[in-house]
């Protein structure tokens, strides 16, 4: 067994786990950017939707007032 090998096993002496923990956080960055690149989309989607809900508010008089305040009450969760 050569000095490389040694160094490449771990102390229950299976062979490539310093590959397979590569391999496993390349898998995890990539799937994280994913995740985060996703939710400033959404997060812009959702801005875009309360501009145009409150363009349309402003434009329906009452009913638009009406709208957007039971929407600002409307309970959480």
């Amino acid at each position: 067994m050569t000095s490389a090998e040694k160094l490449s096993m771990d102390t229950d002496g299976s062979d490539g786990s310093l590959f397979v923990l590569a391999v496993l956080a390349l898998v995890v960055g990539v799937f994280s950017g994913v995740v985060g690149a996703l939710f400033l989309l959404l997060l812009e989607r959702a801005n875009r939707l309360r501009d145009t809900l409150i363009v349309w508010a402003h434009s329906e008089n009452f009913a638009g007032f009406l709208v957007l305040g039971l929407g600002c009450a409307a309970p959480r969760g």
